[in-house]
């Protein structure tokens, strides 16, 4: 009998428990359907004083296409206190980027200077890189960087 209760109520908890995830992934897609973290990447990102400069080495490139591409980058310097850590994540979103790549072919062991913003809107979200130079030649200004992520935001 023992058993039987305690089965049930296992059963019971993992049943609660899949309905809660299932509850909350349905919320997340629907407040997203509306725009909420759409709406507040733009205002965020259309403001120029919520960026800041770093410099860093790149660790690793990857998903490199005509989207853009993702750095792993480590030994990170700051112009200001931000949330990031190191090493951390970053993403250059820039649709027909391979007229960029043309300019430059992003490698480990790179050293570059680059600017980025410090929200992170949810979970899995990579920084955005909206200006880039390496060998004090810029790669990627800031507002051709900024119209690329707000492009990409928008879509």
């Amino acid at each position: 009998m023992k058993k039987r209760v305690v089965f049930a109520i296992t059963l019971a908890s993992v049943l609660v428990c899949a309905l809660g995830a299932c509850f909350a992934i349905f919320f997340l897609d629907l407040n997203d359907a509306f725009g909420v973290h759409k709406n507040q990447m733009l205002s965020y990102y259309e403001n120029d004083s919520n960026y800041y400069t770093a410099t860093g080495t790149i660790v690793e490139v990857s998903h490199k296409d005509e989207e853009g591409c993702r750095l792993k980058m480590e030994k990170l310097s700051y112009d200001k206190e931000v949330y990031g850590w190191d090493p951390c994540y970053y993403v250059i979103h820039y649709s027909n980027a391979n007229e960029l790549w043309k300019k430059w072919n992003p490698e480990a062991g790179m050293t570059v200077s680059f600017t980025s913003a410090d929200e992170v809107f949810y979970d899995g979200y990579t920084w955005p890189i909206v200006s880039i130079s390496h060998e004090d030649k810029t790669v990627l200004d800031f507002e051709t960087g900024k119209a690329k992520l707000i492009e990409w935001i928008k879509r």
